[in-house]
């Protein structure tokens, strides 16, 4: 299933990554990005695997990793 990532997830993505390059290093900077970026892709695959989210807002899935959640709609 195709995803699309917002401008403001993006700038999310970002500044994660520079908040970890900052307090730890580069490689685990991506490192970090890249396990976020897996989930992401699994949950492309696997869209029900997130906890349902509608009681706080209507239609929105969350996946936790690590320290950040992933918040995400089916269409």
């Amino acid at each position: 299933m195709k995803y699309l990532i917002s401008r403001l997830a993006r700038k999310d993505l970002e500044n994660i990554w520079l908040y970890t390059f900052g307090n730890w290093s580069v490689e685990q900077a991506d490192r970090y990005f890249e396990l976020i970026m897996n989930e992401i892709e699994y949950i492309s695959q696997n869209p029900d695997s997130g906890s349902d989210f509608s009681s706080i807002r209507k239609g929105y899935f969350r996946s936790r990793i690590i320290s950040h959640f992933i918040f995400y709609r089916i269409n």
